[in-house]
Formats: C-alpha cells, structure tokens, sequence
C-alpha cells in the first residue's frame, strides 16, 4: 500500500539517520545516532495477563518499570497492532514506537508485510523506519534490498536509513552500491545517507574518501556533512578545512556553520581557536556570522566573542544586534549583564536594545528608561525612540500616549507628539487635523501637520490632496501638496492632472507637476517626459528628472541620455546620465562607448564616460579597462582610470593592483588610491605590504593618508600596530594625523592619545580637543582624569569642564 501523505516528522528523522552531528544555520549535519539508540525510552508495551494468563486486553502499564522493552514475538504481533486502533492518537504513536522497537526480527520482511496490511499509511511509515533501520544493523544488505522494492512514496527514504546503518559497518560497499544506481536524485540521497553513516563512526576517514570524490553538488552537500559530524572529534582539523573554502560561492557559510558547531560542542577550544586566526576582515567576518547565531541562544556568549573584534563600527553594529536578541527574552538579564561590565558604551547599547523592545510591550516602561538616561548616553538616538515610543504606545492607548507626550520637555515633544498623530491618522485623518489645531507652538504644529499629511497620503492620496488643494495656503501647498500628488497620480494620473490645474501659478503647480511625472513614470513613461518637458528649469524640474532617471534610463537609455544632455548640469542631469550609464554598461557597453564617442566637447562627455566606465568595470573589468586603454589624449583622464580601477579592485585588487603599478606616473595617484580603498576593505596587511614597495615616494605618502582612513574604519588596532611600525618622518607624521581623526568618533580615548604623538603643535591641539570632545560625551570620568593631567591653559580646560 503506497501512501499519498507526507512523511512525518519521525520518519524524516530517521530518513537523516545517526550522526550526532550540529545544526547551524543553513547547512544541516546528522540529526541522531543509530536508529535504536535514537528512540526515547517508553513504557512496557506487553498487554496486561487476563485471569487465564492469556494476553489482551488493554496494555499492562504496571508489570514493567519504566523505560523498558519487552521483546514481542511475531506470533503476538498481529494482536498488539490490532488494539492500537482502541487508543487515542498519542497513546496510539507511543505504543506504535514501542511495537517497532520491541518486535522480534527473526522475519522481519513479514514483520513488515504484516504492519502495511494492519496500519494507517501514516502509521504504517513509522512501523517501517523503525525496523528497516533495525533490520539494517542485523543485516544491511538485505534491509536495503527490500527498501528497494517498496512503491516510490516511501522507498527513497527506508533505503536512505538503511544504507545509513550499513556505511557504519561497511562504506566501501555502500559506495559500490550507490555508484551503480541509474536515478540521479535516488543515488544524491544515498550518497548522502552513506557519508552521513561513515561520518557517525569515523568522520576523518570519511573525509580521506570524500577527498578522492570530483568537485560536483554532490560533493558541496558531502563536505557540509563530513566536516560537521568530524567537530565531534577533531575541531580544529575540521576549522581549518572549513576555512579553506572561504569565498567559494558554492560553499557559501560553510566556515561559519563548521566553527559554530565546534562552538556548541567545545566552546572554550573553539573561542581559542579564533582568537588564534589572523587580525583581519575574514576572522571579523566570521565572528559576526557566528555571534549573530549564537546571540538568540547564547547571548552572553556571542557578546564575549563580539568583545574579540577590532573597535569600529562593525563591532558596535554586532554588539548592538546581540543585546537585540537577548533583550527579547530576558531585558532584566540583558540589562544586568551590561552594567556589571562597567562599560558606559555597554550599558548605552543594553538600554537602548531594551527600550526598542518594551515600546511595542510596555511602552510606560520604555519611556521611563528613556529618560533616566542622561543625553551624553542616549545621544542623537533620544529623539528616534521618543518616536518610536509614542508611535507604538498610541497604538496601544492613544490618550495615555499623548498625556505622556504633553509631559516632556518642548524639543522633545517635536519627536513624540507627531509620531502619536501619525498613528491617528492612519486610522482617522480627519480626528488628528482636528487635534493638530490645539497645538500651540507653531513649529510642532506645522511637523505635526506635515506627519498627518503625509500618513494620510500614503493611504488616502486623492482625499489628502484635495485637503491640501482646498486650504488655500500657498505655503502649506507648496510644502506638502507634490507628494499627496505624486502618490495620486500613481494610480489616478487624470484626478491628479486635474488637481494640479487648480493650482495658482507658481512654485505650488511647478512643483505639483513635478510629483506628477514622478508618479506618472513606472506607468506611462511617454506621458512623464512630456510633463517633464513642460517643467520650467529650476528645482522642481531638477528634482523630477531625478525621480524619472532610473524607469527612463532602463527603458529607453539612448533617448534619455540625449535629452540630458540638452539640460543644465544639475544633479538631476547626472543622475539621468549616470542611470543610463549603469543601463548600458550592464546591457550594451559596447552601445554605450559608441554614444559616447559621438558626444562633442562640453556635451557631459567626461561625466558619462566616468559613469560607463565604473559600471562596465563592475561586470566586466577586463573589457571595461581594455576600452579605457584604448583612449588617448585629453580623454585619457585620471578620473576615468580611477573610476575602473576602483571598480575592479573590489572584485580582484591584486589584478587592478598589477595594472595600476604599470600606468604612466600622471595616471597612478587615483589609480593608487582606489586600489588601496579596496585592499584596505579586504585584506589591509597585503595592501600594508604593496604600498611599502611602490617605487615612487611622493604618491606613496599621499596614498598612505587615504589608506590608513580606511583601514582604521574596519580594523583601527590593527591599523595602529602598522602605523607604529612606520619610519618616522612626515609621510608617518601624516598617516598619524589622518588616524587619529579617523578614530575620534568612535574610539575617543586612543584618538587621544595618538594626537599626543603629533609633531605639529597647532595640529596637535586640534586634534587633541576633537578626542577630548567626543571622549567626555561617552566616558567623561575617564576624560576628566586626562584633562586634569594635560598641560593646557586653565582657560582652554575650564572650557571643557562646563556642563555638556
């Protein structure tokens, strides 16, 4: 009998077999161990002695102790599958999973025949995963072989459990088998089943026999397995096998889920092994994948390996996501933590985390959080959970949020009142104008207005527009009307064209039409630039040409590209140009060369030429520079050397690097600083090295400047250690201006003392007190005691002391 119903979760289970392996994030080791093995213990499933000494009845669940099996006889099988239709469903599958473990196999084929012909298909596909696996340890061969026979609707996976539980004994002769298979997705499946099996018992030797496989599909899935069941035994060899398919896309994170398992088998070894890796975007990469899993189970440990990352903003980004996720299940636990470390910048992120999470379920708490926080804390960010606070409590209790809103101080009123009327209009447009009326300051009257208008357009955007339409205030409509519009005439282009012809003259119709074309542009394209080319020159046109470029710049570039070339150069005009530029370089560069060859002087020649190159080389950097070297003359530019070399060090800087090295010396600066910009993203110590050995030392001072910006962004202490390794002179004294003002915003304290280290006295003190500033804005203990001990003016330092 062929069942029509999905396999059920047991029977996947047991399809994956043994393997004790680790889940991580996509890729998927062994689910459990050996068929047996995986079973939980249960109750006795004998059935209870009748006063005859007969068995039936009901089953016995006094006679056994608990977690035992009592061995069923084939001659007492028929029985015992008779009486699981007198159960309830759960009782029914526990006794089901005892019957398939306890049975005696002395035939197990008429063991199986026998629960096809009693059992639900459902049942029936439990009962047979069950005992084809036990049947594989008895005899795998034959457990196999009569999977093989079974109809297709259960046949793959009975034989992927079999051949399983034979791999473990025998993987050589599994492999034999499977290799003689005709049906490609049946032998995937066993090829599978049969490394899953050999990895259960000896996963290094798996991987000797995995080696020898061809690089095919097959073989991405088979490393995936082999290398996470071998963490169990050797988590280092498995590491560093993982790491050696870093970058192959076929592989994808594989590095990761390989090390994230090690992390949940052998945390400690594991945390050593990667603080062992080399400094550098790939051991930071591969610690925020990890800590990004481990922060919804293990939140206290992702936040540990988080610490092990170089300052700068990838580490706050990370840190930050990791009290996300923790404060979601335990904000006490989360807040604790932070403050016990002591760190201001820890207990910011904690509280911060948490006040995101308690405005959608406590928003009173939320607030109350909020404004303990002293504004050196909370910084820039008060004012964005202010509305994210009154935004999510008007959801909940619009008067209590407003009442709370009325409470706080002007400026922060600016941020919550809005918000709150935002939520209002969205169900009521009308009640919340009426309640913008009873403001009375002016500025948190005209936002909160603006708020309401353009909540109540995104919904409403003829009701919205006709409003603004029917106030007759030239300001108002000037301001808010080109949106309400825009969004009209993205479904009703003629209410739209209507509404604008009530409009006086003037800026309020130029930059309603000017909403129009942009609303107008994904469906009637001919009819945008025509209104287009009604805008007179000037900021709405601009803006409009703007909107237009990228729908135009797809559909019809060479038209759009010759009628920007007929406008002033604005940014507008860039932008259209530039969309046609990244239309051509992806669809026709070739096209898009030949247009441009036929451009005359002051026509945005260099502009487009700029803008193809870059796009070309980003898909075809090969082609792209081979065109830019066959230019010659006042079209030979640097910028457009820059532009494709900066393009095509973000796929390969070491080729762009090769190329840039043999360009004639007036073209190598931006040439240099765009590969540098990309080594510095990548891999800064290799660009560390060929920028020591660029001949020229003029370029290769001025280039060092740029370099160590962008390498202090990523990895600022790694970026110090080389600077400190530098020869002193100006080309070291330059680098070390351009760190230390790279570092201040988010590493005050280090930006401090590397101003010290400043030659020049004026540069010096300007230095010294952009890292004084920011340092006594996020720990001003810490900068009070450096301030004391600086040798300033007491004028300059009593500056500094006034309150912030």
């Amino acid at each position: 009998m062929q069942s029509k119903l999905p396999v059920v979760p047991l029977v996947a289970a047991l399809a994956l077999g043994a393997g004790g392996g680790f889940a991580w994030g996509r890729f998927r080791g062994p689910a459990v161990a050996s068929t047996a093995a995986a079973a939980p213990a249960v109750r006795v499933t004998s059935a209870r002695p009748d006063a005859a000494g007969k068995t039936g009845g009901e089953p016995d669940t006094r006679r056994w102790p608990p977690g035992s099996l009592v061995p069923v006889a084939f001659a007492d099988l028929d029985r015992e599958l008779s009486l699981l239709k007198t159960l309830e469903p759960a009782q029914r599958l526990e006794r089901l999973a005892d019957l398939a473990r306890a049975a005696e196999l002395d035939n197990p084929a008429a063991i199986l025949a026998m629960a096809e012909a009693k059992l639900s298909p459902p049942d029936a596909e439990q009962f047979r995963s069950v005992v084809v696996g036990r049947w594989a340890q008895i005899d795998a061969a034959a457990a196999v072989a009569w999977a093989q026979q079974q109809p297709n609707g259960g046949r793959d996976a009975l034989m992927s459990s079999a051949v399983r539980v034979w791999a473990r004994r025998d993987g050589s002769a599994v492999l034999e088998f499977v290799a003689k298979l005709a049906e490609p997705q049946l032998h995937h499946l066993l090829l599978v089943a049969a490394f899953g099996g050999m990895s259960d018992v000896d996963p290094i030797r798996a991987w000797a026999v995995l080696e020898k496989l061809p690089e095919t599909g097959d073989r991405v899935e088979l490393v995936q397995i082999v290398l996470l069941a071998r963490v169990r035994m050797d988590g280092p060899g498995a590491a560093r096998t993982a790491m050696g398919f870093w970058g192959k896309d076929r592989y994808g994170s594989l590095a990761q889920e390989v090390v994230g398992a090690w992390l949940e088998h052998d945390p400690r070894a594991a945390r050593e092994w990667l603080q062992q890796q080399p400094a550098g975007p790939q051991r930071n990469q591969l610690i925020v994948g990890l800590a990004g899993e481990l922060a919804r189970r293990q939140p206290e440990a992702a936040l540990a390996l988080v610490q092990t990352l170089p300052p700068g903003g990838l580490r706050e980004q990370s840190l930050q996501q990791a009290f996300t996720q923790w404060v979601r299940g335990d904000a006490d636990g989360a807040l604790r933590w932070a403050e016990a470390s002591r760190e201001p910048a820890l207990v910011r992120m904690a509280k911060l985390a948490t006040i995101e999470y308690l405005a959608g379920v406590d928003p009173r708490r939320a607030a109350a959080l909020l404004r303990e926080m002293p504004d050196s804390s909370a910084g820039g960010q008060r004012e964005e959970h202010l509305g994210l606070i009154a935004r999510q409590w008007a959801q909940r209790d619009l008067t209590a949020a407003m009442g709370w809103a009325q409470t706080l101080p002007a400026r922060q009123q600016l941020s919550a009142i809005p918000a709150i009327l935002a939520e209002q209009a969205a169900v009521n447009p009308q009640a919340a104008l009426a309640r913008v009326e009873t403001l009375t300051d002016p500025r948190l009257r005209r936002q909160a207005l603006q708020t309401v208008v353009a909540e109540w357009s995104g919904r409403e955007a003829g009701a919205a527009a006709k409003w603004l339409v029917g106030q007759g205030d030239r300001r108002l409509i000037t301001e808010m009307a080109p949106n309400a519009i825009q969004q009209l005439a993205e479904s009703d282009p003629t209410a739209a064209l209507a509404l604008v012809n009530e409009l006086p003259a003037g800026e309020a119709r130029t930059r309603a039409l000017s909403g129009m074309v942009a609303g107008l542009a994904n469906s009637n394209l001919t009819g945008a630039v025509e209104m287009l080319d009604k805008l007179p020159a000037g900021t709405a046109k601009d803006g409009a040409m703007e909107q237009l470029a990228w729908v135009w710049g797809r559909q019809d570039p060479e038209a759009a590209a010759k009628y920007a070339l007929k406008q002033p150069e604005t940014d507008g005009r860039t932008r259209l140009l530039d969309a046609v530029a990244t239309e051509w370089a992806q669809r026709d560069p070739v096209a898009g060369a030949a247009f441009w060859k036929e451009l005359g002087p002051g026509q945005g020649r260099d502009t487009f030429a700029d803008n193809l190159a870059r796009h070309w080389a980003e898909s075809d950097p090969q082609a792209a520079v081979r065109w830019v070297a066959s230019l010659s003359g006042a079209d030979l530019r640097p910028e457009l050397v820059s532009s494709v070399i900066g393009a095509w060090a973000q796929q390969s800087p070491s080729d762009a690097a090769a190329y840039a090295g043999q360009l004639p010396l007036e073209l190598q600066e931006g040439a240099l600083q765009s590969v540098l910009g990309a080594y510095a993203e990548q891999d800064p110590a290799t660009g560390a090295k060929w920028l020591a050995a660029f001949p020229d030392e003029t370029l290769r001072t001025r280039a060092q400047v740029g370099f160590i910006n962008h390498w202090a962004q990523d990895d600022a202490p790694a970026a110090g250690e080389w600077l400190r390794t530098q020869p002193v002179g100006p080309a070291q004294q330059a680098a070390i201006e351009e760190f230390a003002r790279t570092v201040t915003p988010r590493e005050p304290a280090a930006a401090w003392e590397w101003s010290g280290a400043v030659a020049n006295e004026q540069s010096r003190l300007e230095l010294q007190k952009l890292a004084m500033e920011r340092w006594l804005r996020v720990d001003p203990d810490a900068a009070g005691r450096a301030l004391n001990q600086i040798n300033w003016s007491d004028d300059l330092k009593a500056e500094f002391r006034r309150p912030r």
